[in-house]
Parts: structure tokens; sequence; C-alpha cells
């Protein structure tokens, strides 16, 4: 009876082990798509617009914005119209933003999603090559969006 038995167990155990090794190699591919490439961090620039103490206030006080993500830290959210890897764009930024009526305050916060990295550095030759400001806030709008994506995944950050 135990020889009778030894075959069909071991063969259950064979093909359970090589369907949790490909389900597992695949799930892998999936999350590494899913949050990018993990290398080295780059310094980005982030705008922020404002800090508020509760999700409500946030939310009446940027009903205005048109394009913004915020961040919940120690029961406080923190709202940013804007981001860059490069110093100048920040500067142009935070001109048009300053010029639109907002308070601007530059943060700094060390990302590794080199997808998003790129993504970043392909809007930035955009905001460069600008030849006015009437496209900061779609091109904001977008990086946003991408960080969102690529970064967040959707959930509130």
């Amino acid at each position: 009876m135990i020889k009778r038995m030894v075959v069909p167990v071991t063969f259950a155990l064979l093909v359970g082990s090589l369907l949790g090794f490909f389900l597992f190699r695949q799930y892998d591919k999936e999350e590494i798509a899913k949050v990018g490439n993990i290398g080295e961090s780059k310094e980005v620039y982030f705008l922020q617009v404002g800090v508020y103490s509760s999700k409500e206030s946030m939310e009446a006080n940027t009903k205005k914005i048109p394009n913004y993500i915020y961040q919940e830290q120690e029961n406080k959210y923190y709202v940013y119209v804007g981001m860059s890897l490069n110093e100048q764009n920040v500067n142009k930024l935070k001109e048009f933003f300053i010029a639109n009526g907002y308070n601007i305050y530059v943060k700094k916060f060390n990302i590794a999603n080199t997808t998003f990295l790129t993504v970043l550095e392909q809007y930035d030759i955009m905001l460069e090559q600008a030849p006015d400001t009437s496209s900061y806030s779609a091109i904001c709008g977008q990086v946003l969006a991408k960080y969102e994506e690529l970064i967040t995944d959707g959930r509130e950050n």
C-alpha cells in the first residue's frame, strides 16, 4: 500500500514545485515591470504649494489647482504641483506658479524608480525647450500623473 502511494505523492510534489516555481517567476516579472527598475536614486525637486492639517482642509483649499498630488505624513497633507530633476526648470516652474498666485516651497526627495526618472528627464527636456509658459501647467500635470502611475500606483500617498 505504501509503495503504491510513493509514486503519486512524488509526482504531485514535483508538479506542485514546478508550478510554484513558474508562478513565482512570473510574479517577480510583473512586480519589476510595475515598480520599474530600482536602481540608484536621484534627487528630485518637488514644488509644494501647501501643507494642511486635515484632508478636508486640503481638498477645500486645492479646488482651483488643476493638477496636484498630495502626500500624508504625520497627520499632515503636503500638496505638490510639480517636480523636476533640473534646478533651472524648478526655478522656471516656481516663477510660473508664483505669477499665478501660489506660494511655492521647494523640497528635495530621493527617488530610485529608474522608469519614472527616465520619464521625468524627458519632461525636463520639454520644459527646457518650451517657448513660453503656456505649456508649463500641462507638462506638470503629465509629470504628476506619471508619478502617481509609476510610484504611488494610484494609491493615496
